[in-house]
């Protein structure tokens, strides 16, 4: 394991010293201006079917073309372009832009990274299968650009590694308007940038994501990876493949959902984000995940509304790790946070771990370290504005405001609970103020706004 763990060193202190040579800022910046002219021309060109525009009429005169110019190097008959009509079409091999005009479409593609290139590909409607054979093969910005926009159907993604929204050393999105989706990947997918930006972004609908590694709102180094999702019940699932060998047999390493990753000692990491704004949501992980974070990074989810399900085992929920931030905050509904430790607002070694709550009436289950919990100088918050709540722990001497010393100084745990009739299995209790035997934490149940007695009694 140490001979192992020496060769990763140097690949991570070679990959630092080589990938800050290269500056992907061009290729972002002609990524987002190229995607604010597409999405202009998509717009424009689906209004004209909408009015009954014959598709052939339609794209004959969308452009002015010499006399002396022959007619088939344009409109898609080069290699590399397609164009597709109203109907059901099968796309397969290496493209740089294809635009259909509808239908259930079948896309089996694949990319050469070797000879890295853009890719724009524009779907306005239909139930569609993408599927890559390859990695780098969809949606993925890989030292270039790759734009995927579907328009409206239930469409469904497969894909291997760095694809469906994956920006490295590039710009990488993955745009679905309508319709309920499944995304299937592997490594560094749906929403996930390293040395670039990659994003995911669905506007509606019941969708599905299931990823391995680096997945779902992952920043690596001088990353920034979202998934924003506007409606509609999603569910996420990161993990199950990749075992975490160096602590667990039955345990596998997600490090993902919200999750910011750098390179420890050699190199910060980036943002990892999500932001979903409505819907009952559900979100599954095992080590690393739902809003945490690793050397210098930032992880963050923000879930607006909803009665969500956060399940995860350790290293989650507001989780920072070695001079980071992690973030969880859900606005609205009534939550279920489980999993067992560094979690619930905890920040380890120099960190600050928060979970913000603002409504519901929510539920907390946690083994230990964790619901508030500092450690190795670092800083935990759980913060519950309104609700009737339940705080459940199995370890009463690291939980629910708790800091541990360590460096000869301290670290602080705060539990705040500021509303609502709560129960509590562990240090705290209802309308109640606690210190823990720690350096430094403690815990407060209080009305912020306590209701007015006079009105009973008219």
């Amino acid at each position: 394991m140490d001979s192992v763990e020496q060769v990763e060193d140097g690949y991570a202190k070679r990959l630092s010293e080589f990938a800050h040579r290269i500056d992907p800022d061009p290729v972002i910046s002609a990524g987002v201006d190229c995607l604010r002219e597409m999405i202009l021309e998509a717009g424009n060109i689906r209004r004209q079917l909408d009015r009954g525009t014959n598709s052939s009429d339609m794209l004959a005169t969308t452009g002015y073309l010499p006399d002396n110019i022959d007619r088939e190097a344009f409109l898609g008959l080069q290699d590399g372009w397609k164009v597709g009509g109203p109907g059901n079409d099968y796309y397969e091999g290496d493209y740089r832009f294809i635009i259909d005009l509808g239908g259930d479409d079948v896309y089996n593609l694949k990319y050469d990274p070797d000879d890295p290139h853009g890719v724009i590909i524009i779907d306005l409607s239909g139930n569609d299968f993408y599927r890559t054979e390859t990695d780098y093969g969809l949606a993925s910005g890989c030292l270039s650009v790759g734009m995927l926009l579907d328009f409206s159907g239930n469409d469904h993604y497969s894909a291997e590694s760095f694809a469906l929204g994956s920006g490295f050393f590039g710009f990488g999105i993955l745009f679905d308007a309508q319709g309920d989706d499944r995304y299937d990947g592997d490594t560094h997918v749906e929403g996930a940038a390293m040395f670039g930006l990659g994003l995911l972004i669905d506007e509606s609908g019941r969708d599905i994501y299931n990823a391995a590694l680096y997945s779902q709102g992952f920043g690596g180094i001088g990353g920034i990876g979202l998934i924003y999702e506007s409606d509609g019940a999603d569910s996420y699932y990161a993990g199950g493949k990749y075992k975490d060998i160096l602590r667990y047999e039955d345990h596998y390493l997600s490090l993902s959902q919200g999750f910011g990753y750098g390179i420890r000692p050699y190199a910060s990491g980036g943002i990892g984000a999500i932001v979903d704004l409505r819907g009952n949501d559900s979100y599954y992980s095992d080590i690393f995940a739902q809003a945490a974070s690793y050397w210098w990074s930032l992880g963050f989810i923000y879930d607006s509304s909803g009665n969500d399900n956060y399940q995860s085992f350790q290293y989650a929920q507001g989780a920072a790790t070695h001079m980071t931030l992690g973030i969880l905050i859900d606005e609205y509904g009534s939550d279920v946070y489980f999993g067992k430790g560094l979690m619930h607002g905890c920040g380890h070694d120099y960190s600050a771990g928060i979970l913000l709550d603002r409504h519901g009436d929510d539920t907390y289950t946690a083994y230990d370290l964790s619901q508030g919990a500092g450690s190795a100088n670092g800083v935990g918050l759980l913060i519950d504005s309104d609700g009737a709540d339940r705080y459940f722990v199995k370890n009463r001497l690291n939980t629910q405001g708790y800091g541990n010393p360590r460096r000869d100084f301290g670290s602080i745990g705060l539990f705040i609970d500021l509303g609502g009739q709560d129960q509590y299995l562990g240090n705290g209790d209802n309308d109640y103020y606690w210190r823990t035997d720690s350096k430094w934490g403690g815990g407060m149940d209080v009305e912020l706004f306590p209701p007015d007695s006079t009105e009973n009694e008219q």
